[in-house]
């Protein structure tokens, strides 16, 4: 984007779409409807780019991992295979708690009305992010 933020310096770029994991399904049924929602960029203790995003597979809502190769934006980026949660929750984030603990939020259930903040503990492990202790 212009410094103003106000216009495209660029042609746009397609880092990744929901059809590139294999469990995605189409989020309204009988309608070509697959989803990337509420995208979130965290840089890993590592250096390395990851996003977390939200999509529809036959379980519900999940929440998805992407990669990039270079460890910026503008690298080549792929979809990790499997869900960090599978199952009724989305809308990702990740922060860090008053005593320095990694902390990846999210809502659950994906039921109108219902939804509540789910807390849980971000590890950083073997090249990827794991969820564990449920905190709230």
């Amino acid at each position: 984007l212009s410094e103003d933020l106000k216009s495209a310096k660029s042609q746009p770029r397609v880092f990744w779409k929901a059809s590139d994991h294999k469990e995605v399904v189409d989020a309204i049924k009988g309608r070509e409807s697959k989803v990337t929602d509420g995208p979130y960029l965290y840089r890993c203790k590592n250096g390395e780019l990851i996003c977390i995003w939200s999509s529809f597979n036959k379980n519900g809502y999940m929440e998805v991992v992407s990669r990039s190769d270079n460890g910026d934006i503008d690298g080549n980026w792929s979809v990790v295979s499997n869900p960090i949660i599978d199952g009724d929750g989305g809308h990702g984030m990740i922060f860090k708690s008053k005593d320095d603990e990694t902390i990846f939020v999210m809502h659950s259930p994906n039921t109108a009305g219902l939804e509540r903040a789910r807390l849980y503990k971000l590890i950083e492990k073997d090249n990827t992010i794991v969820l564990e202790k449920y905190c709230g």
